[in-house]
């Protein structure tokens, strides 16, 4: 009965090493995909830059959140921002007091949704840039 009860031990204790090291192979795994999805949308992301944004406009995705968060076009007049984004704009009129600015050709590249760059004025400054899906 001793030799049967080694026996089941050491298969047991192949057992667990085999899923230890199965569990270990699957989180090097899942670590990896992690750190390889994380550099690709930084990688994604840019500083703003007008020349770029005006040149390129499937690009603008890549910018937009820069351009949300520094806040450059808080206080801004209408013309500044046609002067400083682009006055190629469907939705910017000079009446109006919401301009919605359609990100790239189509799809972003980041996760399929459309996205839209509104800017929201009062008495002719921005007040408000927000980034809708």
């Amino acid at each position: 009965m001793g030799a049967q009860s080694g026996d089941f031990a050491q298969r047991v204790e192949s057992v667990v090493t085999k899923f230890k090291t199965q569990t270990m192979k699957f989180f090097k795994l899942i670590l990896f995909i992690s750190l390889f999805t994380s550099s690709c949308t930084m990688l994604s992301k840019k500083n703003f830059d007008k020349a770029e944004w005006k040149k390129i406009p499937s690009e603008r995705y890549k910018m937009v959140d820069d351009l949300v968060s520094s806040k450059i076009l808080i206080g801004r007049t209408k013309d500044e921002v046609k002067e400083i984004l682009t006055a190629d704009c469907k939705y910017c009129h000079n009446t109006s007091n919401n301009w919605m600015y359609y990100l790239g050709e189509g799809f972003n590249k980041r996760d399929f949704k459309w996205e839209i760059l509104d800017v929201e004025f009062k008495n002719n400054k921005v007040i408000r840039v927000l980034l809708r899906e």
